[in-house]
């Protein structure tokens, strides 16, 4: 039958508060996974599986069944458990006795419960029936075995004569209390405790007792002996500790009559001192989570801040939710799955660890290596949010980022913002006290991301426990990036609609519908994120040429029209929330195979992400789909962006005039290598270079040096404007002909329609590329923007499924 001792009832309630969150509802299965990261087995407390184990513990957990077997949990705050996990807190920071002081003289016994981790229940074989029966331990010595785990208490082993055991086994006198062993420099107390561990429960077989040896690997002889009843028995009040009880004697101060004596008493008789020697005394130290108390403390204090400012919400507006991801205001909600522990790291530390005497007792810090790939790490609670005032920046580094970066870059927003973002989408890399995250500026070669590393220290620097330790492995002393131009590092590609605009704004764009998706809800991996999506969706090619499975990247097309998709909602209002705060929506505009709208939902995160995205649903359909009708109405509307015929078709008789000077000067690299070749072949100074340009087509550099060997010779230049003037006007006649030749497609940046037509360069009969024409406040058009076919579908499919014949899928996309 189930037996939870209330030490196991408070593990499991700081275990699922901390990581589950208090309020929010969280699936069955998610639950299971915690208890297995934990190691924690049902059938150690008695029950069949998790759901019965669930359920013994009403006073915190609520346990819902859904129709089909769906099960969620939900914990319940307990104000005088919070209390009691606080005061446990408080006594683990108090400083332990000296080594040579009696603990159990000076220290009282707390009347609080401590959390008390279940123990696996091993099985034993060979003995009689009565033999296994006594080998099972009842509920105090469970707690108490339970408790001595976890406590941070000292345990004191007295260390007795074996020939005195070897005549009170014989005679059948009295028990001693602990095990006498003869005097070694190093005696080993792992093997004392083993067979301390077979005289409380019961004598061992031989093979245990052979296979405990061996792990225990024993530097000196101990023996084992009969405990006396005269002497003081070893301390194990902590089992009154972690139950709330104060039992006197227990199955381990029974008299020796009842306690046959070990083996192992008989087995080495040589190994035993003379009578007379005096005892050995030895103190043992034993605290399994010493290394977790920081980050559980952490975790505390984390939980404590969430609350006063949910509270300070609720007291401040009444019914306000946030919708922008700067504001740090908040729905009230926890996080159901943003805080999880390195469960790995915890276990091989809790497997590993080996009981030392005094002279050995040195702290067992694991020495983590920073690798040279960092491996991935979740989104903890204990990370820092707020990046200038929760992390220290010096000025070596900030001054390393200041030259590196263009020179418009505000250092302090980029790092503030893009960790936000890595938190977000998962992609943060390192351990627990050192993560790296992308900035989004990239080398200077363009091949990889600028990476940052942060540092959390014991000790905390100008109120803070986290400070920026380096930028590309440099800590701000060494050469790195030494050879970057005045222009700065070079940006990540937000996307395809970043080409709408061109460069005739003379900036780089300010908006990031990616980043804005990212710094609204925690979305994770942005593969499984959309991978969802598409997965839901009807079929479609969804991937730039290059992409798919077992590539770098997968979904381009999918990301841009999502991200977009997105930014216009949140523009316009489209971007519904629930009036309790329970949930946030948005139509995706993208429908199953049967016509279905597809709706994206998100709960209640706590921090400065206010949103976690729960899944994607249709109406009324599954769980989710149920809670997106019963906490909206109306439902949330698809984005719009057609208003008027303009947005459509080019007007009939306004003048369409091409910025050349950015065409040519910056968006070079986007016309086909045939037409440039057709183009400046007169000129012996622009062939040179774009033999240079053909031989490396991602060098920026080289495309920069036929920018300029273009323009510096003016008939070449004129002849390049003519033939992009010449493609132009044989597209708007094909325009005027058919509107069905237009393609419509949406600038973020500007929140403006763009027209794409499309341009024959080299033969009349094939496009390609796409010219982007800018509706002007005149009426008339700006050509600013050359796109390739690829990238130009992915910004008229923001708008719509139908495309021109030029540009359909299957033929761009292959």
């Amino acid at each position: 039958m189930p037996r939870l001792t209330p030490g196991n009832r408070l593990y499991f309630y700081q275990l699922f508060s901390t990581r589950l969150g208090v309020g929010v509802q969280t699936p069955l299965p998610k639950v299971e996974e915690l208890l297995d990261e934990e190691d924690v087995d049902p059938a150690d407390v008695g029950c069949e599986d998790v759901q019965q184990l669930l359920s013994q513990m009403p006073e915190f957990i609520k346990l819902t069944v859904f129709k089909k077997g769906r099960a969620y949990v939900t914990v319940q705050r307990r104000e005088d458990w919070d209390q009691v996990l606080a005061r446990a807190g408080e006594e683990r920071q108090k400083k332990a006795p000296a080594t040579g002081a009696k603990a159990w003289k000076h220290k009282k016994s707390s009347k609080d419960p401590k959390p008390a981790k279940p123990r696996h229940r091993r099985e034993r074989h060979g003995g009689s029936g009565t033999e296994k029966a006594a080998m099972q331990p009842d509920g105090d010595d469970e707690r108490a075995a339970e408790s001595v785990a976890s406590a941070t208490e000292p345990v004191e082993t007295v260390v007795r004569d074996e020939t005195k055991a070897v005549q009170a086994s014989e005679s059948g006198n009295r028990a001693t209390e602990a095990v006498q062993a003869s005097p070694q420099p190093k005696p080993n107390v792992a093997a004392t405790q083993l067979e301390d561990a077979g005289q409380q429960e019961g004598p061992q077989p031989a093979a245990q007792a052979d296979k405990a040896r061996q792990q225990a690997e024993p530097s000196g002889d101990v023996a084992g002996e009969t405990p006396k009843a005269s002497e003081p028995r070893a301390k194990t009040d902590a089992a009154s500790i972690a139950d709330g009880s104060h039992e006197g004697a227990d199955a381990n101060s029974a008299p020796a009559e009842h306690a046959p004596a070990p083996k192992s008493a008989t087995s080495d008789p040589e190994a035993a001192p003379a009578d007379g020697e005096p005892a050995i005394k030895l103190t043992i130290t034993y605290d399994p989570y010493r290394d977790m108390e920081e980050d559980l403390d952490a975790a505390l204090r984390e939980a404590e801040d969430g609350a006063r400012r949910e509270a300070d919400e609720v007291a401040r507006a009444e019914g306000a939710r946030p919708l922008s991801p700067h504001t740090k205001t908040k729905p009230s909600g926890s996080n159901g799955a943003a805080h999880h522990d390195s469960t790995h790291a915890r276990k091989a530390a809790r497997h590993d660890a080996v009981v030392q005497s005094p002279a050995d007792a040195e702290p067992a810090t694991p020495a983590v290596a920073a690798p040279d790939i960092p491996s991935p790490v979740r989104l903890q609670a204990d990370l820092p949010q707020d990046f200038a005032s929760e992390v220290h920046c010096t000025d070596r580094l900030l001054q390393l980022l200041y030259r590196t970066l263009p020179i418009d870059a505000d250092v302090m927003s980029v790092l503030d913002e893009d960790w936000r973002v890595a938190r977000s989408t998962g992609s943060l890399g390192g351990t627990r006290s050192k993560v790296t995250f992308p900035l989004r500026y990239l080398q200077e070669d363009g091949s990889s991301h600028v990476m940052v590393t942060l540092r959390r220290s014991s000790k905390a620097t100008a109120g803070k426990r986290w400070a920026l330790a380096y930028v590309d492995g440099d800590d701000g002393t060494g050469d790195t990036h030494q050879a970057v131009g005045l222009e700065g590092l070079p940006k990540e590609d937000e996307g395809a609609w970043s080409d709408l605009a061109g460069s005739s704004l003379g900036m780089a764009p300010t908006t990031s519908p990616a980043r804005e998706l990212a710094q609204f809800a925690v979305i994770g991996s942005w593969d499984e994120f959309l991978g969802a999506l598409a997965t839901m969706a009807a079929p479609e090619r969804w991937n730039y040429p290059g992409e798919g499975v077992g590539k770098a990247s997968r979904y381009g097309v999918l990301r841009e029209y999502l991200t977009v998709t997105f930014h216009r909602l949140l523009a316009t209002d489209g971007v519904r929330i629930a009036a309790d705060g329970s949930l946030a929506a948005f139509d995706t505009g993208l429908h199953t195979a049967f016509w279905q709208d597809i709706y994206a939902c998100f709960a209640p995160h706590r921090g400065d992400i206010p949103w976690q995205f729960s899944g994607f649903c249709t109406a009324g359909s599954g769980e989710l789909g149920a809670r997106l009708v019963a906490s909206l109405d109306p439902l949330p509307q698809p984005a719009r962006y057609l208003e008027r015929i303009g947005d459509v078709f080019p007007q009939p008789g306004r003048m369409v005039v091409l910025d050349t000077e950015s065409l040519v000067m910056r968006q070079l690299g986007r016309l086909p290598r045939a037409f440039l070749q057709e183009q400046v072949g007169t000129s012996s100074v622009a062939s040179e270079a774009l033999g240079r340009v053909l031989s490396n087509p991602g060098d920026a550099r080289a495309q920069t040096e036929l920018s300029r060997a273009i323009k510096g010779d003016p008939g070449t230049y004129r002849r390049v404007g003519r033939a992009l003037d010449d493609a132009c006007d044989l597209a708007l006649r094909r325009a005027r002909a058919s509107y069905r030749t237009v393609a419509p497609a949406f600038d973020p940046q500007t929140d403006s329609m763009r027209l794409l037509l499309p341009l024959c360069l080299v033969s009349d009969d094939k496009v390609d590329c796409a010219l982007a024409l800018a509706p002007q406040p005149t009426g008339n058009y700006q050509g600013t923007a050359i796109l390739s076919l690829p990238r130009a579908y992915a910004c008229s499919r923001v708008v719509g499924e139908e495309q021109p014949s030029w540009l359909q899928p299957q033929d761009v996309l292959a």
